[in-house]
């Protein structure tokens, strides 16, 4: 009996297929050119492969079989020639690991234990205390040099301290842990040698506190100390494009998130780049056929132990973890909802009316926004139709908790800003303030400041206590 855990192709009785058992799969369908359980005979077929194989690297051509399992059953022989499906037009409807969603490694891996089951159908309403010990207020800092402006403000918490992404001013703000300003990166934005041109995203080096801007456009990795001072840079080979996020491995080692580039017909792919040796060292790609075309709140890279936990910035109910050193990419976690889990065919085919799609989505789908992990609780705030819930996962307990958002009730968790071993954080816009509260979780000079705040004031960091946090 052969398991199959991922796609296979069909095309003229050759075969293309990632298996569990590779010398079963052999003894069925012997190639001539046998490449670590993918068989690729095929010419055309082969063409779309990149070796060592890590995902179809474009779309595959009209009227070429596919063949998938509903589910991770076990699959005869003979089946593989009877059941399949066709793919017209050059689009792909996956079932299984490739949902748009599940946003597949395609390399072979074990899915045993990494799959979370969230009942959205059958549970009992949580409240915020019970995943909550207390809550604290941090309200930053408000004048013309600490003034931040946008909705959606990006935050990293580190050594105590608090960065914040501030896109439309092109800087990066950070402030100590009782809110109070330490320093701007204003001052370093220009054209000057040692001066970022863009903004584009944030980093923080946790063992010396110093902040990283990634420049898009120079393709400049910047790291300043907490006095503005240049620090280090790491240039970026000029032929990477597209780049969405970076995250530092270790003092050389650098991975680099490259959105998609459809003129080129390249997927959404992780590049490890070595700044010693200024070459990239790895080169994964993942399989994201279909999939909302809209960017989430999620924190992207996280370090968990020795451990990085990366998930997309679309929704996808897939996160992946790095293993040897940033070499490999290995599946994490998969997020199952039953037969609230969206199937990609109700997808618009035309990216720009995917926003509509969402704000229509029927209620028997779910989208995840925000995600979050530390040693023991993974917290989630995610869509299902019009309505937003809660999700908090004890790993220790194995426990899940969900609530649903009220529109106008208190102790909602409308988003997640980060997480770290002991407290949950939320930027708040002052406006919010009462809704993502709770009077019994503050102590009084917390109410207090409920009441009192502007809405033109600073945004007011949450930091939720989570339960025996660690």
């Amino acid at each position: 009996m052969v398991y199959v855990n991922s796609i296979i192709l069909i095309k003229q009785k050759e075969v293309n297929v990632i298996v569990s058992n590779e010398k079963e799969i052999m003894s069925y369908f012997p190639p001539p050119n046998p490449l670590k359980g993918v068989f690729a005979t095929d010419q055309s077929i082969r063409q779309l492969l990149k070796v060592p194989f890590r995902g179809f690297r474009g779309k595959i051509k009209e009227n070429t079989t596919l063949f998938h399992s509903k589910n991770l059953s076990s699959i005869k022989k003979d089946d593989v020639y009877d059941k399949f499906i066709r793919v017209w037009n050059g689009s792909i409807f996956w079932a299984l690991s490739v949902l748009m969603f599940c946003c597949s490694c395609s390399k072979e891996v074990n899915t045993s234990g990494k799959i979370l089951f969230v009942d959205l159908e059958n549970y009992q309403e949580a409240e915020m205390g019970d995943y909550c010990d207390r809550i604290e207020l941090i309200p930053l800092e408000t004048n013309s040099k600490s003034l931040l402006s946008g909705s959606r403000l990006p935050l990293l918490v580190c050594k105590e301290h608090f960065y914040v992404h501030d896109g439309k001013q092109n800087c990066i703000v950070v402030f100590n842990k009782r809110g109070e300003m330490v320093t701007s990166t204003v001052s370093n934005n220009g054209q000057g040698p040692n001066q970022y041109y863009n903004c584009g995203h944030m980093g923080v080096d946790c063992e010396t506190g110093d902040i990283q801007i990634l420049d898009q456009v120079k393709r400049v990795i910047y790291q300043y100390d907490l006095q503005g001072r240049l620090v280090n840079h790491v240039k970026l080979p000029n032929h990477i494009v597209r780049i969405r996020s970076f995250f530092k491995i270790t003092d050389n080692r650098y991975v680099i998130y490259l959105d998609e580039n459809e003129p080129e017909g390249t997927d959404k792919r992780l590049l490890i780049y070595s700044a010693d040796d200024g070459k990239i060292v790895a080169d994964e790609s993942f399989m994201t056929d279909r999939y909302l075309h809209f960017t989430t709140n999620c924190v992207m890279f996280q370090r968990l132990n020795d451990t990085i936990v990366f998930t997309p910035d679309h929704p996808t109910y897939t996160s992946f973890m790095m293993v040897d050193g940033g070499n490999d990419l290995e599946l994490r976690r998969r997020l199952d909802f039953g037969k609230f889990n969206i199937d990609p065919t109700s997808l618009p085919l035309a990216k720009e009316k995917h926003n509509s799609w969402f704000k229509t989505m029927p209620d028997f789908g779910v989208v995840p926004f925000d995600r979050v992990e530390n040693g023991r609780y993974i917290v989630m705030v995610l869509y299902k139709g019009r309505d937003s819930y809660i999700v908090v996962v004890d790993k220790q307990r194995g426990k899940t908790l969900v609530r649903k958002n009220n529109k106008v009730g208190v102790g909602q968790l409308w988003g997640i800003s980060a997480i770290d071993d002991h407290c949950l954080y939320y930027l708040c816009p002052p406006e919010y303030l009462k809704y993502v509260t709770c009077e019994q979780l503050m102590d009084h000079q917390g109410q207090k400041l409920v009441e009192g705040i502007k809405e033109e004031d600073n945004p007011v960091i949450v930091k939720y206590y989570l339960k025996n946090g660690q």
